[in-house]
């Protein structure tokens, strides 16, 4: 974030050139969104979730992610196509490229974005997603607090076996 008024949000990095430091909003359990520094090597990127995929004019995919971003294919190559609602982005700033998919599955590295458990981070050991109406879809994360279970809309993931951002 170069302007001082411009909004930050999860996952933004705020980086400080007259001391060189170099923070990343992220949620920390019981406190909600907090500042984490990080390396120099780590503020070149951010992870963004996927919120929404459609078709456009044009014959153009088009999938928006959680900070407002919309990004257009114009080419339907397979791994574009492989994008998933609920997936993560790893997505190079200020360059915006795409850097790296993370899939929501088991046994990846999860991190809690909203929620009364906001900020807890592990493994996913079970996705229930084959629910019926009115229940929710649910994610179970093994954390250092233990087993935690809650809705699939709070979670994020954050890296494969480990996550690929400094977490608290």
């Amino acid at each position: 974030v170069k302007d001082p008024k411009f909004p930050a949000g999860l996952m933004d990095v705020i980086s400080i050139p007259e001391t060189g430091e170099d923070y990343r909003i992220i949620p920390v359990y019981r406190k909600g969104l907090d500042l984490v520094e990080i390396p120099k090597e780590e503020a070149g990127y951010k992870l963004c979730r996927i919120v929404r995929k459609m078709h456009v004019s044009g014959g153009h995919l088009q999938i928006t992610l959680h900070d407002g971003r919309n990004i257009r294919f114009k080419e339907l190559t397979d791994e574009v196509l492989s994008y998933k609602t609920k997936d993560t982005l790893k997505i190079s700033i200020p360059s915006q490229m795409i850097l790296e998919h993370l899939k929501l599955q088991e046994n990846m590295y999860g991190l809690l974005i909203k929620g009364p458990k906001q900020g807890l981070h592990g493994k996913i050991v079970e996705l229930k997603t084959d629910v019926v109406y009115p229940a929710k879809p649910l994610v179970k994360l093994s954390t250092d607090k233990g087993d935690v279970t809650s809705l699939l809309d709070y979670l994020m993931v954050v890296g494969s076996d480990k996550p690929l951002v400094r977490l608290p």
